[in-house]
């Protein structure tokens, strides 16, 4: 019996699946590791708030992750020493991040061919302004390590997140009880 050797054009079709379906894994560890982050901004943006669990819900599903950022560090000022350049820390690294993922999860995902290979490239559109039409499409190419840097940024944000308040890490701790108290009265 004879086994025919597999068409080029399956083995090309294959591989570019297999190139594809590694970079959605990838794209989805990131997007995974920043919905956890944002989460973290929120409850920790709630707990700064200081008033009841379902306004600080409500506020906190409404304001962008920018928003939050901001928020906080208005929040923060009302500690002082360590405490306040631990939160300002995370703030930046949180807002840093922040931009990242505006620049990697708003793009679109595509093949761009130098000539020779085609290559995951990442196409987004350049702004002039809110509102206005794209100046033009800015262009990178996909980066798998860039998108690790991004999810061990991430995971560092968790853990310098322990260097926070302890008050605020103590209500984020205690959120299911709080809010079930609440919701008793």
């Amino acid at each position: 019996m004879t086994v025919e050797p597999s068409n080029s054009s399956e083995n090309a079709n294959d591989d570019y699946e297999a190139r594809w379906r590694a970079i959605e894994a990838t794209i989805g560890k990131a997007v995974v590791m920043w919905s956890r982050a944002e989460f973290l901004i929120a409850m920790t943006f709630r707990a700064a708030l200081e008033s009841p669990p379902p306004l600080g819900a409500y506020l906190a599903r409404r304001l962008s992750t920018a928003q939050l950022i901001e928020a906080l560090k208005i929040a923060g000022k009302r500690y002082g020493g360590q405490e306040l350049e631990a939160i300002n820390s995370w703030l930046r690294k949180c807002s840093a991040l922040n931009d990242e993922r505006n620049s990697i999860f708003h793009g679109s995902y595509a093949d761009q061919s130098d000539g020779v290979t085609w290559h995951p490239t990442i196409i987004w559109m350049n702004r002039k302004g809110e509102g206005e039409a794209p100046a033009h499409l800015d262009t990178r190419r996909f980066d798998s390590a860039a998108f690790e840097q991004f999810t061990a940024a991430c995971s560092e944000l968790f853990k310098l997140h322990a260097g926070l308040p302890k008050n605020l890490r103590d209500w984020i701790n205690d959120t299911d009880k709080t809010v079930a108290e609440e919701e008793s009265r």
